[in-house]
């Protein structure tokens, strides 16, 4: 079965899937297996080495409403995917107002083999 993670502040309970209670993680939330990986809209034994990291520069005002050390991965199959997802995440959209400069960070990632 997979895990999904949960927020440790919740309070889930003993009977949760299966019988069995989730158990911490070294990130201080809470793992507990995925019954219905079918609900899951990837696969994620899927090998995606090639990725996207993102996140904030120092001093960007947004750090005051997240986390400082604040970052998002994205993980695609190929090194063609994964570049052009990151050509249209940095490109300006259609939906963003005009003179807006976002200042988030996109950083070619790739995971080492374990």
């Amino acid at each position: 079965m997979r895990q999904v993670i949960i927020d440790a502040h919740q309070d889930p309970s003993p009977s949760t899937l299966h019988g069995e209670r989730p158990s911490p993680n070294n990130h201080g939330h809470l793992t507990m297996k995925i019954c219905h990986s079918h609900n899951l809209n990837h696969d994620p034994d899927f090998d995606t080495p090639y990725g996207i990291r993102v996140s904030l520069p120092p001093g960007d005002t947004f750090r005051a409403l997240v986390d400082t050390d604040w970052e998002q991965f994205h993980w695609f199959a190929t090194e063609h995917d994964r570049d052009r997802a990151l050509e249209d995440m940095a490109s300006e959209h259609i939906y963003s107002r005009r003179g807006d400069r976002p200042t988030v960070v996109f950083d070619r990632v790739e995971r080492t083999p374990a």
